[in-house]
């Protein structure tokens, strides 16, 4: 039971820092952009 409930909150840690690092990706990705797109334009 105690495992199990370990398990959980470890997968949930993990979907936490995943999403995090997917935004931080994205955000970097669209500053990017941002700047790319003046030069091309």
């Amino acid at each position: 039971m105690w495992n199990k409930l370990r398990l959980e909150i470890l997968k949930l840690k993990t979907k936490i820092i995943t999403n995090k690092i997917y935004l931080q990706i994205r955000t970097i990705s669209y500053e990017i952009l941002n700047n790319l797109l003046p030069i091309f334009a």
